[in-house]
């Protein structure tokens, strides 16, 4: 059983998910962020973690990785705000593809 006290503070979280994959994106307290990303196409769904500090400058979540751990391949480091504050906007480095990350609460007023 977790301490609530210990559990961090949700900020902001958001998810996509369709019939192959789910990314999951949590900013908690601290300026940390969570970052799940699922691959649902294999058997045993392969789950991925990251962790590591977020700074927003204007539109934009820039992710720092923590330093020795790995780093989610593919990914560019950052979230693009979507203009109604509805999405976060995930880009790939080998795919003009672009995913929209429902927000769950409002990111203006988590900061």
């Amino acid at each position: 059983m977790h301490d609530k006290k210990n559990l961090p503070k949700l900020s902001i979280v958001s998810w996509y998910e369709d019939s192959v994959s789910m990314y999951q994106f949590a900013l908690l307290d601290k300026k940390q962020f969570a970052y799940t990303i699922v691959n649902k196409h294999v058997p045993d769904h392969i789950i991925e973690t990251y962790y590591g500090d977020w700074a927003l400058l204007k539109d934009t979540i820039f992710l720092t990785f923590k330093k020795n751990d790995p780093k989610p391949k593919g990914l560019y480091h950052y979230l693009i705000v979507e203009g109604s504050d509805t999405y976060l906007i995930q880009t790939f480095t080998n795919s003009p593809t672009k995913l929209f990350l429902r927000i769950h609460k409002n990111l203006r007023h988590s900061f």
